[in-house]
Parts: C-alpha cells; sequence; structure tokens
C-alpha cells in the first residue's frame, strides 16, 4: 500500500481540531484542511516532504 492510500482522520471537539495525517502528501493539507488546525501529529514522521511552510502556519501550537 503507497502513501497515497493513508488514512488521515481530523476530530473536531469543543471547538478544538486535532489532526492526525498518517503518511498523507503535501497536496492533501493544501486541498482538505480547514483554515486552522489545534492539535497535529506531524505526517511521515515529520518528513519535510510531507509538510510546507503554510501547513506549519495553519497550526497553532502552545508548546
Amino acid at each position: 500500500m503507497s502513501n497515497r492510500s493513508s488514512i488521515a482522520v481530523l476530530i473536531s471537539y469543543k471547538g478544538i481540531k486535532l489532526l492526525f495525517p498518517g503518511d498523507c502528501a503535501i497536496h492533501f493539507f493544501e486541498d482538505m484542511l480547514p483554515d486552522k488546525i489545534d492539535i497535529v501529529k506531524l505526517p511521515h514522521h515529520g518528513s519535510g516532504k510531507n509538510t510546507d511552510k503554510n501547513f506549519i502556519q495553519n497550526t497553532y501550537v502552545s508548546y
């Protein structure tokens, strides 16, 4: 199974959005995500190939 078949989970609870993107490719973030995400597990072990500046800017992290 390729990474293009990866499953992503977006949970919204009491106004907080959590994202577990699996190994999704960068285009997933450009096309599918809401404006802001509160909690994120980085995709594909934090690989630079699966994240970009826009992705990082659209997350709010407290630490």
